[in-house]
């Protein structure tokens, strides 16, 4: 298997140690890379400064074509769920 038919994955901890690990599949192409931003509650931040706050917040994958992909943290750890909204 090549580099680019592995589905993106997403890493979840600190640079010496990930917590956790998950993949996205999709039928998007390789270079149809989303942009990673977090949110606490409406707002969709780049970074997020959680010191003496619970670890609860969102992992937000926005695509180009304004798609968004919406993962929970936790307690710490992430807790993927699948919202149908038709």
């Amino acid at each position: 298997m090549n580099e680019l038919s592995r589905a993106p994955q997403l890493q979840y901890g600190t640079d010496k140690k990930v917590a956790q690990r998950f993949s996205v599949v999709s039928s998007r192409q390789y270079y149809d890379a989303p942009q990673m931003f977090v949110s606490t509650k409406e707002r969709v931040e780049k970074s997020l400064d959680l010191r003496g706050s619970p670890m609860d917040f969102t992992i937000v994958l926005k695509y180009q074509d304004g798609v968004e992909l919406r993962v929970p943290v936790a307690a710490d750890a992430i807790y993927p769920r699948i919202i149908n909204r038709t």
